[in-house]
């Protein structure tokens, strides 16, 4: 059986409150991992590489409207 990221990035619980959520957890640190693998060193490089990458991301998470902003990723 084959798990992906975004299976693994599930499993994390989401400390949040809900009515302060507007992306999922998930897509959070999926976006995150991605960034940092590909050297992104700060939040606001981790939203300027999610913009980059959207068609990417969009791709991969059919609900991901817009990139998290910087402070989302904080």
């Amino acid at each position: 059986m084959k798990i992906g990221i975004i299976d693994l990035c599930k499993q994390i619980e989401d400390p949040r409150m809900n009515r302060k959520k507007v992306h999922k957890m998930e897509t959070i640190i999926y976006i995150s991992i991605a960034a940092v693998i590909c050297g992104a060193q700060s939040w606001n490089e981790i939203e300027e590489f999610g913009n980059a990458k959207i068609a990417f991301f969009k791709s991969r998470i059919p609900s991901l409207e817009f990139i998290p902003s910087h402070d989302t990723f904080n």
